[in-house]
């Protein structure tokens, strides 16, 4: 998803993309932002999909170690960003 805003929002002179909708190709670029911007709403706010169920809270059956806690502080550390 970034990298499509990010070729549309570019700077520098422009090749021009080709964009397929239903209605054909289009080197428009409001059109092009229109159907990108319409792809991903459909995406993400699909009505179809199942909703996911709610999962109550509980007790766990083991505690975390303090070994366990140190590693993972230290992996997050080492990476700043989870992949």
């Amino acid at each position: 998803m970034y990298r499509v805003v990010k070729e549309l929002q570019r700077k520098e002179p422009k090749k021009k993309i080709l964009v397929d909708s239903e209605h054909g190709i289009t080197t428009n670029e409001k059109i092009q932002t229109e159907i990108v911007k319409k792809f991903f709403q459909d995406q993400f706010h699909n009505e179809k999909e199942e909703m996911i169920k709610e999962v109550k809270p509980m007790r766990m059956q083991r505690a975390f170690t303090s070994t366990e806690i140190e590693k993972a502080v230290k992996r997050l550390k080492a990476r700043k960003v989870q992949e």
